[in-house]
């Protein structure tokens, strides 16, 4: 045995660090399968109890959770309705009343932000059953209403196609693509977004950007806030490759984090 890892130990160093060189950093067992990043997920965010529920409810940025205070929380919701409202005048499209699909709503500032100002519908699309109940108490705890709260199964996201039966003028997605199982999951949302937006219809996706490509995956639960990340180059061609037009790209440093940046597009 040990002549077998002197031979071959010269071979399989430099492989390693090319492969790994490729990805960014990881913790935590890896590589891990598809089904089983899918199935992680789904566990981390059903968590119930003790500190891990309040880590989880931070993370989705439920009102008063942790940092979450309420003026921090109402202004996120703003930032993002008065971005979108900057993108229709950049673009020339005119002011709408969109109907609004956010996928991942978390603890519901997008929704704030948005039922504030648009008489419309406002699909909000959860793994979590917390994350949705949250939205409804905040819809109820500033008098809004026309909130559809819309909980799936992580492993079958192409179902809220045959839930909603209309077209969207405005897909939301923001700080979830980092927290999804991989690449290839966030692709299949990318799809889904394109098939559901009306023609016209804005796209915002939420990216966090890396130099590195990443194709290795450790524990989900140790790489929650970095699981899937993508360099600028790959995740405009992604989206352009299922037919998305390009509008623009920017930072967003609410976070002081200058790798996260927002992508638009329309259909």
């Amino acid at each position: 045995m040990k002549h077998l890892i002197k031979k071959y130990l010269p071979f399989i160093v430099p492989l390693y660090k090319k492969i790994y060189s490729s990805t960014v950093e990881l913790k935590g067992n890896f590589p891990s399968t598809a089904g089983g990043r899918i199935r992680d997920a789904s566990k981390f965010w059903q968590r119930k109890k003790g500190e891990d529920l309040i880590y989880e409810k931070s993370l989705s940025h439920h009102m008063g959770a942790r940092n979450w205070e309420e003026n921090k929380f109402v202004a996120y919701g703003d930032k993002h309705y008065s971005f979108y409202m900057a993108i229709l005048r950049f673009a020339e499209m005119g002011k709408i009343n969109p109907n609004i699909l956010e996928w991942g709503t978390g603890g519901g500032a997008n929704v704030l932000g948005f039922l504030k100002h648009f008489k419309t519908k406002y699909f909000g699309v959860d793994i979590s059953k917390e994350n949705l109940n949250e939205c409804q108490k905040i819809t109820q705890k500033y008098k809004l209403n026309r909130f559809i709260p819309i909980f799936i199964n992580i492993e079958k996201p192409n179902i809220v196609e045959s839930i909603i039966d209309e077209k969207i003028d405005l897909f939301l997605i923001t700080y979830v693509i980092a927290h999804l199982p991989d690449k290839q999951y966030a692709e299949n949302i990318i799809k889904i977004a394109y098939r559901m937006l009306a023609n016209n219809g804005v796209a915002i996706f939420h990216v966090l950007l890396s130099d590195k490509t990443k194709k290795l995956y450790g524990d989900y639960t140790h790489n929650v806030h970095s699981n899937t990340v993508f360099n600028y180059e790959e995740f405009l061609v992604l989206c352009k490759k299922h037919g998305f037009i390009h509008i623009l790209q920017t930072k967003d440093d609410t976070l002081n984090n200058q790798y996260f940046s927002y992508f638009v597009f329309k259909k």
